[in-house]
């Protein structure tokens, strides 16, 4: 494997290789928003201040610096709108969740799986529901459905796959980094990094199953029956045992001892990435020479 391979499917290098991108853009923007702040007049007036601060940025700059502002306006605007999205996505879910809770079972599969020291909520739903969910902590969902279909053994593989999602917070560094991604969308690298990272906890959560329960048929024939009941419609979006990188799974699955060798990134979305620090820094030297 040559150095450029590597460095599309070396995860350390990858990683690396993103994290730097990353970085150079925010120390760029950083750069700008300091250099601008200087021609902003000092102001104990807080309203005539943002008013200095806001002409200075939007108005008394060449062409070529505002560009650099736009990508700074709409990473801010896009953090906001996505922060407010999420919290309230999740407080809609947790207000339907409470309504269609089957609080009898909810306390029999808590109480079935007191050691794991984790609430299981099940609600009563036509869908396979499997998912967790909470940005702090987070609880376990199951819906009544999911509950008929698997006998004993694969529904506590469910709730072991469920469980190390928890454990681990996956559902809060999910979210964060989807907030990330959609701030920075004119740097694909985040995202490919992003759907590496859930490909990974995908395959770690069934890994924790596997080690727990000693052998892979349960978590392997919940995988199987959830592509063939929804192979002709989507699934719920909460779902994680059959909507993310199934084939690696499967894979994981059927040849365990085989070590997986997963793309991160490619040529073309590291070019594209390096497109925007090198407007950027096109842009700096512009201003500096001015």
């Amino acid at each position: 494997m040559n150095s450029y391979s590597k460095i599309l499917f070396d995860p350390k290098r990858a990683v690396g290789v993103g994290i730097a991108i990353c970085s150079l853009v925010l120390f760029q923007m950083g750069y700008v928003i300091y250099h601008q702040l200087q021609d902003v007049p000092s102001n104990h007036n807080i309203i005539l201040l943002l008013q200095a601060t806001f002409t200075d940025v939007f108005v008394n700059h060449v062409t070529a610096e505002m560009i650099i502002n736009a990508f700074i306006t709409f990473s801010v605007f896009t953090l906001g709108y996505q922060v407010f999205n999420q919290y309230f996505r999740y407080k809609g879910m947790k207000e339907l969740f409470f309504q269609m809770e089957e609080l009898d079972l909810s306390t029999e599969y808590s109480e079935r799986y007191k050691s794991l020291n984790i609430k299981i909520k099940v609600i009563s739903n036509q869908n396979k529901i499997a998912m967790s969910a909470g940005f702090f902590k987070s609880d376990i969902i199951l819906s009544t459905s999911l509950l008929d279909q698997f006998n004993d053994e694969e529904i506590r593989a469910i709730i072991y796959h469920e469980y190390y999602h928890c454990f681990k917070r996956h559902p809060f560094y999910t979210v964060l980094l989807k907030i990330l991604s959609e701030c920075y969308v004119f740097l694909p690298v985040i995202k490919s990094l992003v759907n590496y990272y859930e490909i990974q906890m995908e395959l770690k959560a069934d890994q924790y199953v596997i080690e727990q329960m000693k052998s892979t048929r349960q978590i392997g024939n919940v995988l199987l029956n959830l592509i063939k009941e929804h192979k002709s419609e989507p699934l719920f979006k909460g779902v994680h045992l059959a909507h993310v990188a199934i084939n690696y799974r499967l894979q994981q699955i059927l040849t365990p001892d085989t070590k997986l060798i997963i793309p991160i990134l490619d040529k073309h979305t590291i070019l594209i990435s390096l497109i925007t620090p090198l407007i950027m820094g096109i842009i700096i030297l512009i201003i500096n020479c001015t």
